[in-house]
């Protein structure tokens, strides 16, 4: 049998589906049209992480826990798609938007960087817009 993906990224997409799945058993999430959109009712998408659409693009908010979690799996692995897994996982409506694109062709160096450099005990919000994102602190 021909390995298509490593089990690495076989494992980070079993983890977001899962993730996904529980989120439609616990009322988070719904699908509309066949389409798994976030239920408008629903506010926090989950303790550590959630975020809001604005004009200028997405604002995704991290718990100082969520931001400490994801600089070690990023300083670990020296890679930021698990990070987007992460982001995916926890915040469906986000695939196919600029949100995975951007953080992938950043680097994991310039994306280390801002989330540590703005870590200041209170995690960060990472705001997408059209080809960049910003790291502010909370």
């Amino acid at each position: 049998m021909k390995e298509v993906v490593s089990e690495k990224v076989f494992d980070n997409y079993s983890k977001a589906v899962e993730s996904v799945n529980e989120q439609l058993k616990n009322g988070i999430l719904q699908t509309k049209n066949g389409e798994l959109v976030t239920n408008p009712n629903y506010k926090e998408i989950g303790t550590n992480m959630y975020g809001n659409w604005y004009w200028w693009g997405y604002a995704l908010t991290l718990t100082n826990a969520e931001t400490k979690h994801q600089i070690e799996a990023i300083e670990n692995t020296r890679d930021t798609s698990a990070f987007v897994f992460a982001i995916l996982a926890a915040i469906p409506g986000l695939q196919g938007t600029i949100v995975p694109s951007v953080i992938l062709t950043t680097g994991v160096s310039v994306v280390l960087n801002r989330l540590k450099a703005n870590d200041n005990g209170r995690g960060v919000t990472i705001n997408f817009h059209p080809g960049y994102f910003e790291v502010t602190s909370n």
